[in-house]
């Protein structure tokens, strides 16, 4: 089996981190691989926030607790990550916005391959509705025009034990 193929099946979500922070190389290596994603126009019209400093983690993770309770995996993975990647991307551009949601597939691949572990949060969205949301995303100073896409919870791997990777049942329809 090839490794990129290797890599895809067998990256698994990671929940529980260490609490020391990603810098240098490995951080930048997965926002490269971020950034290698095409769209249909080649605009790439996306922006990746890295939040790595506590107070605003604090004030993410208290919004997190609050609007999305129900969500127990999610929240721990938040809890735990000691940098988060926040992708943002032109509100009006359907293209931009599937392209965006696309990097974090590239950036999960390549930190696994570094012995990152990567949490998708595909619904970072709900926490800016709200009205401490609204005053968090004025903070971070992202453009009105931009909306948030998906966010990466990323750090070192506090449980190193192989997890099982899933069989999954695929339904495959071929129209030949």
């Amino acid at each position: 089996m090839n490794e990129l193929l290797s890599n895809v099946l067998t990256r698994k979500s990671v929940y529980q981190f260490e609490s020391r922070q990603i810098v240098g190389d490995e951080l930048c290596d997965i926002l490269e691989a971020g950034q290698f994603v095409s769209d249909t126009i080649q605009i790439q019209n996306w922006h990746f926030l890295v939040i790595q400093k506590m107070e605003v983690l604090d004030r993410i993770r208290q919004l997190w607790k609050d609007e999305l309770s129900n969500n127990r995996a999610m929240q721990n993975s938040i809890s735990m990550a000691p940098t988060l990647i926040i992708v943002s991307s032109q509100k009006d551009d359907t293209d931009t916005i599937n392209a965006a949601n696309a990097t974090i597939g590239n950036m999960m691949l390549a930190g696994d391959r570094k012995g990152i572990g990567c949490c998708w949060l595909p619904l970072i969205q709900s926490l800016f509705k709200s009205e401490e949301g609204r005053k968090l995303k004025q903070d971070l100073s992202i453009p009105e025009e931009y909306i948030y896409s998906s966010a990466l919870a990323i750090g070192y791997k506090a449980n190193l034990h192989k997890q099982e990777v899933l069989k999954h049942n695929c339904i495959v329809n071929f129209i030949r």
